[in-house]
């Protein structure tokens, strides 16, 4: 699977509707949901034997607005960074001219991707991006 920054993954979009993900990837293994607080809900949808996940909110109509990755098969600049060490997706930032902030013990943050890598025994477990918001507070839904 292609991590597309700020867009999707692969065939995923953001701001597809629950039937269109599950026309392009089939039912989810596991669906949980959640309050956020204010009124506002989220539904999360787990392919574990994907290794991915896309979050769904109700402030935005219920459109996909978050992914996640776990699994080793995901690319991004045709670089597979699940598993790898930190110091190896630091090199990686830096060689695509991205700045990489350690928000806090565990997390690597690049803004310009609005994507978070997430680090456990010093390796990538995880990458998660969401869509872009613009200057005025709305979201930047990629085109078709």
């Amino acid at each position: 699977m292609k991590i597309i920054p700020r867009i999707g993954m692969s065939d995923v979009r953001f701001g597809m509707t629950q039937d269109e993900i599950k026309t392009i990837v089939g039912e989810a293994e596991e669906i949980a949901t959640d309050d956020c607080g204010d009124g506002d809900k989220s539904v999360a949808w787990y392919y574990w034997s994907r290794g991915y996940s896309f979050s769904f909110h109700s402030g935005v109509q219920w459109r996909m607005d978050t992914i996640e990755v776990s699994g080793a098969s995901a690319s991004i600049e045709d670089s597979f960074l699940v598993g790898k060490d930190s110091s190896q997706l630091m090199d990686f930032l830096r060689t695509n001219n991205l700045e990489g902030h350690v928000k806090e013990s565990g997390l690597v943050y690049v803004e310009k991707w609005d994507m978070n890598f997430w680090i456990e025994d010093g390796k990538v477990d995880s990458i998660q991006w969401s869509v872009p918001i613009g200057d005025d507070d709305n979201e930047l839904w990629p085109s078709a």
